[in-house]
């Protein structure tokens, strides 16, 4: 099976491509980073080089597929992030979205795709696909992704799956940084009572899932 990778080198990919390695996937990988190639291609992955804000070049060049996996984000500053800022950053992540739809639909494969979301549970609770998603703090760059997942879903075309975890955790990536080396410190802060929960998903199970 054909696999075409938006996203592979960051935290969530560097536990998924592995795992499609060891399933013997054909694996083609869209990056910015052109320094990335030559390690990428001894792994035995095809490399395109693009950039999802630019999305002619790339749906010019992409070669046929049997699924998309969709898993980058456009980078974000830690900190409050002012009302023009996040509009800012909004708009980026639709069109992040926006292209691997056009590609899925272009190329008639299904596309799998992963938006950070946020639920508002309860001690001991699990939030499944049935739960509201809740759009606070950073979670609200995807208010307007979700438009365009609804609309794709309501029409079938393309096959769509949304992966739907509350917070990815594990050896590095933001969970590590900001939070584990924090209290390690004992500098970090719980804003409110303490009584919230976000639910969280390790990063290999997370891959395990894709």
């Amino acid at each position: 099976m054909k696999v075409f990778v938006i996203g592979g080198t960051g935290f969530l990919g560097t536990s998924l491509i592995p795992k499609l390695r060891d399933n013997g996937y054909e694996i083609t990988m869209l990056t910015r980073n052109e320094k990335r190639i030559s390690h990428l291609e001894s792994l035995g992955i095809d490399v395109m080089v693009g950039d999802l804000l630019r999305p002619a070049p790339i749906l010019a060049r992409t070669p046929a597929q049997d699924v998309i996996l969709s898993i980058a984000m456009p980078e974000v500053e830690i900190g409050r992030l002012s009302r023009k800022k996040l509009k800012t950053l909004q708009e980026k992540t639709k069109t992040f979205f926006s292209t691997p739809i056009a590609m899925a639909e272009k190329l008639h494969c299904p596309l799998i795709v992963t938006l950070g979301t946020s639920f508002a549970t309860e001690g001991g609770e699990i939030a499944d696909e049935n739960w509201p998603i809740e759009r606070i703090g950073m979670a609200r760059v995807g208010e307007y992704v979700d438009p365009l997942l609804s609309q794709v879903l309501e029409r079938g075309s393309p096959p769509l799956i949304q992966l739907l975890p509350g917070q990815i955790y594990g050896p590095g990536g933001l969970f590590k940084k900001f939070m584990h080396d924090w209290m390690k410190k004992g500098k970090y802060r719980v804003v409110g009572s303490g009584e919230n929960h976000i639910p969280r998903i390790h990063v290999e199970d997370c891959a395990e899932a894709y």
